[in-house]
This record gives C-alpha cells, structure tokens and sequence, in this order.
C-alpha cells in the first residue's frame, strides 16, 4: 500500500437534498440555495476524474408576450372625411373673420383716443361682432384640433393652402402700410400725431395675421404653438375691448347729446329760414316750427335755446328770392335779414377744432345764414344764424 498521498479529485456534486431525509430535518440553506461551489473547480494536472454537471441545471424563464396595442388611431386617418373638411373651413374662416374684426376694432379704438371726440357710431356694432366671432373661432378650433394632422393631404391640404395664401396676402399687404408710414414720416409728409393710429394698428394686424398664417399651417414645431395663439387671440381681443368700451363706448354714451346737438341743428336752422321766409318774420318758439324725428326730438328736449331778434334785423338792398316763388321789394317786410341765437351746452369740443377757420366773417356780428357743427369749443356755446 502506497502511503503517499494522491491528489484529491474534484468533489462529486452534492445533491440538493440528504439522502432520506426525514420531515423534523430541513434541508441546509446553503445547499438548498445554491450548488457547492467546488463542482467548478478544474482538477489537477495529473487527474483523469472529470466533474460531474451540477444538478437541476437552471431553466430560463419564459418571455410573456407582448401586450395588445390599444393605441387610438390616428387622427389623420380620420381627416379629410366631409365632416372634417367642413369642421376645418370653418375654423380657418371664423379665426379670419375674427382677425378682420380685430383690426377693425383696433383703429377705430385708437383713432378716437387720438380726435378726443368719438363721433363714429358703429364701434358697438364691431365690439358685439367680435364678442361672438372669438368664442365660435375657439370652439371650432378645439374640435378640430381633435382631428388635425401636422401632414394634411388630399382636400384637407387643398383648404389648408387657399386660407394660408389669404392670411399670408393680408399679413404682407399689413406691412406694406407699416413702411409706407414710416417713409412718410421720414419724409415729414404727415406729423406723428395723425400717422400714430394708423401705425400701431398696422402693426397689430401683421402680427395677428402671421400668428393666423401659423395656425393655418400647422407645423410640428415649436409644439406650444397652437396653445400660445390661442392665448394670443383670447389677449388681444380682451384687451382691445375693454380698452375700447372705458374709451370711445363711453365716450359715446357721455356724448350722445352733443350728437343730437351736431346732427340736427342746421336741420332746425333751415325750419327757421323756411318760417321767416314764409311769414316775413321769426317764429316766436321752436313749437311754431314744423319738426320731425330726432329734430323734434332736440327741439322738445331742453338742450336747445332759442333766443329770436338778438339783434334788430336789416334791410337789404336788393330784392331777394329765397324760398319764395316772387321777388321782395326793396322795403317789404321780406327784404330784411332777421337774426337769432341758438344755444346748447356742449360736453366736448367740436371734432375739428373750437374755431371755423372758413367761418365768413362779413358780418362784423359774427352772424351766419350756415352754421357749422364741427366748430365749437365744450361747454355753453351760442350759434349766430341769420337769414336769407
């Protein structure tokens, strides 16, 4: 028998469990856990025993299967059907009314703070228009936002082109007029004070008008785009207006008399010629005239002063025809020149000014057979008239 030693083989593998193993004895943890980790140790050089694979090799686990696709389809899809087509024009046509009514209302909003006296009825008429264009814009957008796609094909591209054209035309035509203000105030044609509106209001119309020509195109970047003109319009529309209802609404509103006054005064003054012409004499009273509408209106109201004969008439030299089928003779009741006052109180100054510069000043009394309007300063102010 050889006393000297061998070398020692690789150990067998262990199995997993002892040999009958019996309920009260619980496997190892570590042979229950893991193999020993001798079983993967090369033997030695002068060894022929080879290790014996471990035990209960490892199994990879089985791939689950993908989860079904429940992604919506995409809206393109969907796009150029009739009712998308429709849903689409209109949105591109209720922003351009929008736009117009916006630019509308900008001039018309900056030239009354310019003039001082807003005398052009319709700014209710475009403040109202807006109003209800702006909410249906926004809610056609947001439907068809729901539908639109970055890539438009077949009509849907062809509606998208005509309203893009239209919008890129205006913005264009916009800021040719800004260049044109600019020259001539360089050129020192016109002063700024009568260039300023038309200015800013030009520029405000390119800008909305680029903003629309992006909506219109829709493009993929940057992605706020269609969230920042939204904001954009709903500003701008919001500002515009109540800018426009603090200042010319109300304007217009503390000035409504001061309209009767304007546009129904030389009305009254030609009633008066017409009673002298046919009496040879001035009415006592504004009642003995014959008045209609808003001239009866501003005759009963309070707010018209007739005084009569504030100065004593004069003979004229020549027989005169007016309103009359037959010559006056020299010295007739009706060859005289009578005149009368009219007087009203005025809340604003005239919308040209205080003083008529092509008033005829003739008469050294200041009398006039037409009276002017537009020429009168704010508070009481008395017109001369005379007549024929």
């Amino acid at each position: 028998m050889n006393n000297q030693e061998d070398p020692i083989p690789s150990q067998p593998a262990q199995p997993l469990l002892p040999p009958n193993p019996t309920p009260e004895s619980p496997p190892e943890p570590s042979q229950n856990m893991e193999p020993d980790k001798t079983h993967f140790q090369e033997p030695a050089p002068n060894s022929m025993a080879s290790p014996e694979p471990p035990i209960n090799p490892p199994h990879p686990s089985p791939i689950a299967p993908p989860p079904p696709d429940n992604t919506p389809a995409s809206p393109a899809v969907h796009a150029n059907t009739p009712g998308i087509i429709v849903l689409q024009w209109l949105t591109y046509a209720f922003w351009g009314w929008t736009v117009l009514a916006m630019s509308i209302l900008t001039g018309i909003v900056l030239a009354s703070f310019k003039n001082g006296k807003y005398m052009n009825g319709s700014i209710p008429y475009v403040i109202a228009a807006t109003l209800v264009l702006l909410p249906i814009s926004v809610v056609c957008d947001h439907f068809y936002s729901k539908y639109e796609s970055h890539k438009k094909t077949g009509p849907s591209s062809i509606v998208m082109v005509i309203y893009a054209v239209l919008f890129a035309l205006f913005c264009i035509g916009a800021l040719i007029s800004i260049v044109i203000i600019v020259v001539e105030l360089f050129i020192g044609n016109s002063t700024w004070s009568t260039l300023m509106p038309f200015l800013f209001t030009a520029i405000i119309v390119t800008i909305l008008y680029a903003a629309t020509f992006l909506r219109t195109i829709h493009p993929t970047k940057p992605p706020w785009l269609h969230k920042a003109y939204l904001l954009l319009m709903v500003a701008s529309v919001g500002v515009i207006t109540v800018i426009g209802i603090i200042g010319p609404v109300e304007n217009q509103r503390a000035t409504r008399n001061d309209r009767l006054i304007d546009n129904n005064l030389s009305d009254i003054q030609n009633s008066i010629n017409e009673y002298e012409s046919t009496n040879n004499q001035l009415p006592s009273s504004l009642t003995s005239l014959s008045l209609y509408g808003d001239d009866q209106t501003l005759a009963n109201s309070g707010l018209l002063k007739y005084i009569p004969n504030s100065i004593p008439p004069t003979q004229l030299s020549s027989p005169v025809t007016a309103y009359s089928t037959n010559a006056k003779p020299i010295g007739s009741p009706g060859n005289f020149t009578y005149y009368y006052q009219l007087c009203v109180t005025y809340k604003k100054a005239g919308t040209l000014g205080t003083t008529d510069p092509y008033a005829d000043n003739s008469n050294a009394n200041g009398y006039s057979s037409n009276i002017d309007t537009e020429y009168h300063p704010a508070g009481y102010y008395c017109y001369k008239g005379s007549t024929y």
